[in-house]
């Protein structure tokens, strides 16, 4: 729960450091980036104040698992086409995972059978 709070802390000041940085440079067409930050920092202000009241986590494996927290925390700079490419990367993973268990059952299924008995 800490380490949650951490991290969720740790995103916004790099948000901020972000925003103080294009504000620099908002004489040189920096006014998009700067909205654009000041959007995710308000997003992520909005999910620290949620978050303090349901206790989402960013682990896949847990029941509580929050897609929106963890998409915001631990790919925050990935672009669409990276999260595209590593949704496909995890289905063809998760196809070769099932396909070798269903091998591993046929090759053993006699031993299944009897431990079964």
């Amino acid at each position: 729960d800490t380490r949650r709070g951490d991290l969720i802390q740790q995103a916004l000041n790099e948000i901020e450091e972000e925003i103080e940085e294009e504000l620099a440079l908002v004489a040189d067409g920096g006014v998009d980036q700067v909205n654009w930050l000041e959007t995710q920092r308000q997003a992520l202000i909005a999910i620290a104040e949620e978050n303090k009241s349901n206790g989402a986590s960013i682990l896949p494996t847990d029941p509580r698992f929050d897609p929106f927290l963890f998409l915001t925390l631990v790919h925050r700079n990935a672009s669409y086409q990276e999260l595209q490419d590593s949704t496909s990367r995890l289905s063809r993973k998760t196809d070769n995972q099932v396909e070798r268990l269903q091998n591993l059952v046929r090759e053993n299924f006699d031993l299944f059978i009897k431990c079964s008995e």
